[in-house]
């Protein structure tokens, strides 16, 4: 539900839901963002956050001319920050023996071993070496993208062809990535009353077998005593001693994983446009979206050795069995839509109405398998591997249909009025709990356009105001959760481990529709046919949230029903303000945006503070607030402790030593534990803004981008943080 801190918009590319990562950016022709609810609203629950509009480049009539344009561009990546990492062995074995040591527990080096290294290091970097394992792991990545269209038409036909062409072979080796694209958009105007049209596309991508993500687990548990790799092309262990032995050498990791996996996305759309009489339109389309991800993973088996005893670290993995995964996931995306527009025009009133129907079917299917004992890694399939086979699968899917409207009324461009409704039904959702009725209302107010304007026309050239209300339903949780549903699982029956079914989580069946209640206020207005400024507050309460509320263990660690349970209120204000002029044949522009959130749980079981992760859920603070410990100061000397414990000073969960923390007593009864922890911090930005330059000088041009973010503190948490925290 709507209590995660953030939840993406609504992704619309021609009309049907998609993934922006997944589009070739030289197709698009166009993008729009929407906010308010009464320009949400037609778009249903998925709306509830925003929705972004993207349209694709269409045919034009060019009398029959087609035009072909080509895009490449090759560029260079490469981290422009890195943290520090310990690349001298000697320094790190000195560091790991000061952290036992203020630990209370000995050293796991002595001064001599320590000696050694510092000296031998310089002459002979195998037997001794300081590895930097960013130096070891980064390369320059190298990024291609080239992209080759067509676009024509006439009267009768358009259309808009592209293959593009994507890869990037990434800053670490073997997590690459190459993708292919086709597009093909076509209309075909039938006659004065019926036009038809089709939009196609097809994706093919590639991954490299090596995860950048695992990489940085592995980061937290390796050496720089640890030689990458031997000329000879062995992969090199910790060589220090002192317990390090089983270190990760990430080289190894990156240059033995192997596989591949493919994606493979095709999408449809054909669609129908009817003008049967003057002012109605009526449009139909169907809409399918296949997207395929397979492909096999293994392991080439390679030992760490210690070059110094030209021995084997740990057990000989080429003696193991070799096993190969093969894994297959598979969406499926069916979109029909049929709506119908009547404008009607009567002097100085013009009305439009739409009506129409939407119909969305999605499931997803998921399998991977294991075997061991593979005969060759050039046969990597399960057939060529003997033993001990695993699988498992998964599929979910859901449903959701729609009826939606809206009437728009306009005066001589004055005033302006504008009705929606959505009548919605989710299959996430019990059949008595599945419908949801959600309304919008707006209306505008060019004062610009009145005659008592003209004597400010040349200074204040265009003002509007505009206000809307509405509703926005959101049904953002599993496709099951009104439902019990059950998974394999060990029991004990008549004294051997069977496998049977049991319920996953304790189901509602009373969950409904989570309501969004959406205002905004604002006003556009243009100074001296130069200056743009937008401004606009905006006040979001969305109550009815679907949340899982936590039960006690004694119902045998079953996952907490979801309830509509929790109310949360967003408000700000946001601003856009742009210059433009020419002064002979210089073109300028300059933009600046910001704006201001305050988010607030504003309902959520009182007064307790519910704990999630390092933040916490409780009333009147913003979701994810840190609950934290607050820091003193950091521990100097043992005897410090001594005369806080003397005093009665008593600490939860260990008492600390030298050089670790210190908390504060926030509530003074000299027990330092978790009832000592403060809500602090903004885990939501509160102000963002940015920036726009360009610069136009006889077919030059000059663009620069700025953005950013304050009143936005983030917890430092998870394996490269860790690295961060530690090495520093």
């Amino acid at each position: 539900g709507s209590l995660n801190a953030s939840q993406n918009p609504l992704v619309l590319i021609d009309g049907q839901p998609g993934n922006m990562d997944l589009i070739n950016p030289t197709d698009v022709e166009s993008v729009s963002v929407l906010k308010d609810a009464a320009s949400c609203a037609i778009y249903g629950s998925r709306g509830s956050n925003g929705v972004i509009l993207i349209t694709t480049k269409s045919g034009k009539d060019t009398g029959g001319k087609i035009s072909l344009n080509y895009t490449g561009t090759t560029g260079f990546a490469e981290p422009t920050k890195l943290f520090d990492v310990i690349s001298n062995t000697a320094d790190d074995m000195e560091m790991i023996n000061m952290i036992q040591n203020n630990s209370g527990l000995p050293s796991l080096y002595t001064q001599q071993r320590i000696d050694e290294w510092r000296v031998r290091s310089q002459t002979d970097p195998i037997l001794y070496p300081n590895t930097n394992w960013w130096d070891a792991v980064l390369q320059p990545g190298i990024i291609q993208n080239h992209n080759l269209s067509a676009r024509g038409g006439n009267e009768k036909i358009g259309f808009y062809t592209s293959l593009g062409y994507l890869n990037n072979n990434g800053i670490i080796d073997n997590t690459g990535y190459e993708r292919f694209t086709f597009r093909n958009n076509l209309t075909y105007k039938i006659n004065d009353w019926l036009k038809l049209g089709s939009n196609i596309t097809a994706l093919f991508g590639n991954h490299d077998a090596a995860n950048a993500d695992v990489i940085f687990q592995y980061w937290d548990a390796t050496s720089p005593s640890m030689l990458p790799r031997h000329p000879d092309g062995r992969y090199g262990g910790a060589m220090s001693g002192g317990g390090e032995a089983q270190s990760n050498n990430i080289v190894k990791i990156i240059e033995t994983s192997l596989g591949e996996s493919f994606d493979q996305q095709y999408t449809g759309k054909l669609f129908a446009t009817l003008n049967p009489v003057k002012g109605l339109e009526i449009n139909g389309s169907y809409f399918t979206d296949f997207f395929n991800n397979d492909g096999w993973a293994s392991t080439r088996p390679e030992n760490n050795w210690d070059f110094q005893t030209e021995t084997i670290i740990g057990i000989d993995v080429t003696t193991l069995p070799l096993a190969v995964s093969s894994f297959y996931a598979k969406r499926r995306r069916t979109v029909t839509d049929l709506f119908a527009n009547y404008t009607l025009s009567i002097g100085r009133h013009k009305v439009v109405t739409l009506f129409g129907y939407n119909q969305e079917y999605y499931k997803q299917n998921n399998f991977n398998a294991t075997k061991k004992y593979l005969y060759s890694l050039d046969i990597p399939v399960l057939d060529a591997a003997t033993k001990e086979p695993q699988a498992n699968g998964t599929a979910s899917d859901f449903a959701m249909r729609s009826y939606f409207g809206r009437v728009n009324y306009d005066f001589a461009g004055k005033y302006l009025l504008e009705a929606n409704f959505r009548y919605d039904g989710s299959s996430k959702f019990s059949p008595d709990n599945r419908w949801g009725f959600f309304p919008s209302f707006s209306a505008g107010w060019r004062i610009s356009e009145e005659a008592f304007w003209s004597s400010l026309e040349d200074k204040i050239n265009s003002l509007k105001l505009r206000a809307s209300w509405g509703q926005l339903g959101n049904n953002g949780i599993g496709n099951y959760e009104w439902q019990s549903v059950y998974s394999a699982n060990n029991h004990s029956f008549n004294g051997s481990i069977v496998q049977g079914l049991s319920p996953n989580a304790i189901a509602n069946s009373d969950i409904t529709w989570e309501t969004t209640d959406v205002l905004n206020v604002g006003t556009d207005f243009t100074l001296f046919k130069k200056v743009s400024v937008t401004l606009d507050y905006y006040n979001k309460y969305t109550h009815g949230i679907l949340a899982s509320i936590p039960i006690p263990f004694v119902n045998g660690g079953l996952t907490a029903p979801t309830m509509n349970s929790a109310e949360i209120r967003n408000s700000g204000i946001e601003a856009y303000i742009s210059y433009d002029t020419k002064i002979r044949d210089l073109t300028i522009n300059l933009s600046l945006n910001g704006s201001y959130n305050k988010n607030e749980i504003v309902k959520y079981k009182d007064n307790y503070i519910e704990p999630h992760g390092v933040g916490a859920w409780t009333e009147g603070v913003p979701v994810g607030t840190y609950w934290v410990r607050e820091i003193d100061h950091i521990v100097q000397d043992k005897s410090e402790i001594d005369a806080l414990i003397s005093e009665g000073w008593t600490f939860n969960p260990s008492t600390p030593g030298p050089g670790d923390f210190l908390y504060k007593d926030v509530n003074n009864d000299k027990i330092i534990d978790d009832n000592d922890r403060v809500l602090k911090g903004n885990p939501i930005p509160k102000f963002t803004y940015g920036s726009t330059l360009n610069f136009g000088y006889k077919g030059f041009d000059l663009y620069a981008v700025f953005n950013g973010v304050s009143g936005w503190d983030k917890y430092l948490s998870g394996s490269l943080f860790a690295n961060q925290l530690r090495v520093d």
